[in-house]
This record gives C-alpha cells, sequence and structure tokens, in this order.
C-alpha cells in the first residue's frame, strides 16, 4: 500500500477523531460534510461519489449487503478525500472482494485502486490487523469462526478480511 494512501487515511483519522473500530462511517461522514444517500440502483451500480461547489454526497446501492455497502461508503470516501480535483467519480460496480467488475477492481485505474486501498485501511488498518493476528497467535484463513470474529471486528465481509489479510501477509 503506498504511503500517499496510509497518509490520506490517517490525516482523515485525526481530523475526525476516526479510530474507534468498527469505523462509524455515518459519523465520519457527517463529520466530514458528507451526505450518505441510499438508493435502489442498477445491479451493477454499487455506489458513487460526487462532489461539487462544496457539495458533497456519497451513493450507495441499498439492495447490496450491509458490509458490501460499508466498503463502498469507504471506498467513496477514498475518492472524496485523496481525488478532491474532480468533479464527478463515478464507480460501477465497486467491488474489493471479489475483482470482478470492469472499472474498479481490474486494477488497471491508479484512481480505483488507490480509493480500494484507502477503503481497505480505513475499514481494517494494517497496524491493528497485524495486532490482531500476533494476538491471536496467527490465523487459518479456512477457519471461518476465526476468520468471522475477525471480519465482524471491523465491520467487513470474511472475503474482505481474507483479502486484506492475503495482501498484508503476502499469502
Amino acid at each position: 500500500m503506498s504511503s500517499k494512501v496510509i497518509a490520506a487515511v490517517d490525516s482523515m483519522r485525526k481530523r475526525f477523531d476516526a479510530y474507534e473500530l468498527p469505523i462509524n462511517l455515518d459519523s465520519l461522514a457527517e463529520k466530514a460534510g458528507i451526505q450518505i444517500k441510499y438508493g435502489d440502483f442498477e445491479a451493477e451500480m454499487s455506489g458513487f461519489a460526487y462532489q461539487k461547489a462544496g457539495t458533497k454526497f456519497i451513493g450507495v446501492n441499498i439492495a447490496e449487503s450491509d458490509v458490501r455497502q460499508r466498503f463502498t461508503i469507504a471506498h467513496e470516501f477514498g475518492h472524496i478525500f485523496m481525488h478532491r480535483h474532480d468533479s464527478l467519480s463515478y464507480d460501477p460496480n465497486v467491488e474489493l472482494v471479489h475483482f470482478r467488475n470492469g472499472h474498479s477492481t481490474t486494477g488497471t485505474d491508479p484512481k480505483e485502486r488507490e480509493a480500494n486501498a484507502f477503503a481497505a485501511e480505513l475499514l481494517m488498518p494494517e497496524q491493528i490487523v497485524r495486532k490482531e493476528i500476533k494476538d491471536m497467535q496467527g490465523i487459518d484463513l479456512h477457519d471461518s469462526v476465526a476468520v468471522g470474529r475477525l471480519a465482524d471486528k471491523f465491520g467487513v465481509s470474511q472475503a474482505a478480511i481474507t483479502v486484506r489479510l492475503a495482501s498484508l501477509y503476502g499469502i
């Protein structure tokens, strides 16, 4: 993960006192002056970020699971905090877990990679994840109970924490 992403997340955490896990994204949005709007979007659209003339919105597909919505919101925070000069950021099918869509998870768009990395660091901070794994004396990724407990601590899906662990530990 780039130092730019880590610095952006750290700056946001300090500015809005966002340390308690799982991160309360609604409170964070309120402190940052961002309105979160939930809607029934097309199936392939998870969310979008819009900012213009001081107005900031994050749109989230209400048809998706709570943990998917959380990742989408965190991803869109990444666009708002790291890509401020873009007037509109639209992410069809924002997807970290399965890396299946053609735009945000192919790894071809640097801004989408940054937003995904921002979301991962915001929701699952590297230092805390590493401490948890150390305290657990390691984790078997096939142990769904242990992985589930870890996912619950961070408010993410088991797939998301598994991807994060794979990324951090080079699995």
